[in-house]
C-alpha cells in the first residue's frame, strides 16, 4: 500500500487527526497572534524555513485558523473570523497555559476527552484510542503543567483555566461540523459534547457514520416515521443498545415522544442496565434514564417525561413489542 493510500485510510478511519496540532502549527498561530502577518516574519518567528511556513500556513487555513490573502506577489496572513480562532488568540493573549506543550497532538485529544466531565484514565484510553501507558504519560505532562488535576480516580480540566475550556469547546464545535459536512453537504448537528456529535441529514441521504436514534431503531424492527436520518460522530465508533437509547433522549430531553422511543427500544432489545446509567450520567441525563429503568421494572415514576402506563401499552402493540 502507498503512503498516499495509508493517509487516506488513516483519515477516515481517524477523522480527528486531520485537525490536531503539530509543534510548528503551534508557533505559527502564536506568530500570527503576535501581529506577523508575512510569510518571512512568520517563518522568522516561528523558526521555521520559508517552505516550511506555507505549508504551514495552508494547513491552519484549512483547520479554519488562518485567512490568507494575496497582496500582489505576496501573501498576507491573519487569523480568521472563526470562533476558535478568536479563541485562540485569547488563550494566547492570556497566557493560562504554554500552548507549545498543552495543545500538541495527543495532549489535544486528553483535553478534549475530559473537556466537559471528568473520566479515568482508562476510559480516556479507550476513547481517544493510546494505550494507558501513553494516557499516564500524557496527562502526567499536562498535571506537571498545570492543565490538569486528579480527584477520586478521575481526570479533569482545572477549573483555573476558562479561556482554555473555551478553546477546546470552540475548536470541538468546529471539527464536529467540519466532519459532518464530509458525510453529507446537508448535515446539521442535533446535539453535541466535546468530539462527539448526532448529526440529522434528510431521509434519504446515508452517509458513511453508525446510524442511531431513530434510524437505527428501524434496523431493528422498530420503523417510525421520520423526515430524518440520525447518524453518530466520530464515524468510527460502534454502538451499543444504550448508546442509541440515549441519543434518542439527547435529541430533546423533556420529549415524553422521544423517552417512549427510546423505553420501546430498551424493552424490545434488552439492555445493561449498569453501562446505560454509567453512560447517561456522563450525558446528564441520569435521572431520565434511572426512571426509564424503573419504569420498565414496573415502578411507578413520577415528575419525568415518561409515557402513561396506557401510552406505552398501546406503543408496544403497534410496533409489536410485546417481550
Amino acid at each position: 500500500m502507498n503512503s498516499t493510500m495509508k493517509n487516506m485510510k488513516s483519515v477516515k478511519s481517524d477523522p480527528i487527526s486531520g485537525y490536531l496540532l503539530g509543534a510548528g502549527e503551534i508557533r505559527a498561530l502564536l506568530a500570527v497572534a503576535a501581529g506577523k502577518k508575512s510569510i518571512c516574519s512568520l517563518s522568522e518567528a516561528a523558526q521555521l524555513s520559508a517552505p516550511r511556513a506555507y505549508a504551514i500556513v495552508a494547513g491552519l487555513a484549512r483547520k479554519g485558523f488562518l485567512t490568507l490573502e494575496r497582496e500582489g506577489r505576496t501573501m498576507k496572513i491573519s487569523l480568521s473570523d472563526s470562533r476558535h480562532a478568536h479563541s485562540f488568540l485569547v488563550l494566547a493573549v492570556s497566557r493560562e497555559a504554554n500552548l507549545e506543550i498543552t495543545l500538541r497532538d495527543s495532549n489535544m485529544r486528553i483535553l478534549f476527552s475530559i473537556m466537559s466531565i471528568p473520566k479515568t484514565r482508562k476510559r480516556i484510553a479507550e476513547e481517544v484510542r493510546l494505550s494507558g501507558e501513553s494516557v499516564r504519560k500524557y496527562a502526567r505532562r499536562l498535571m506537571t503543567a498545570g492543565m490538569l488535576r486528579e480527584a477520586n480516580g478521575k481526570i479533569e480540566l482545572s477549573p483555573s483555566l476558562p479561556q482554555l475550556r473555551k478553546f477546546l469547546e470552540d475548536s470541538a464545535d468546529f471539527i464536529n461540523r467540519r466532519i459532518a459536512l464530509t458525510l453529507s453537504k446537508n448535515a446539521v448537528v442535533a446535539w453535541e459534547r466535546g468530539l462527539e456529535a448526532i448529526i440529522r441529514v434528510p431521509i434519504d441521504e446515508e452517509p458513511d457514520a453508525p446510524e442511531t436514534a431513530l434510524t437505527a431503531m428501524a434496523r431493528h424492527g422498530i420503523d417510525i416515521m421520520t423526515d430524518y436520518g440520525y447518524y453518530y460522530i466520530p464515524p468510527e465508533k460502534k454502538l451499543t443498545v444504550e448508546d442509541v437509547a440515549l441519543h434518542t433522549l439527547l435529541l430533546d430531553p423533556n420529549s415524553v415522544r422521544y423517552a417512549s422511543y427510546a423505553l420501546l427500544f430498551l424493552k424490545k432489545e434488552g439492555f445493561e442496565r449498569k453501562y446505560l446509567l454509567e453512560k447517561s450520567g456522563d450525558y446528564g441525563i441520569k435521572r431520565t434514564a434511572t426512571a426509564m429503568v424503573e419504569f420498565l421494572a414496573g415502578k411507578e415514576i413520577e415528575k419525568h417525561p415518561l409515557p402513561s402506563r396506557e401510552e406505552f401499552a398501546d406503543m408496544c402493540r403497534l410496533y409489536g413489542v410485546n417481550k
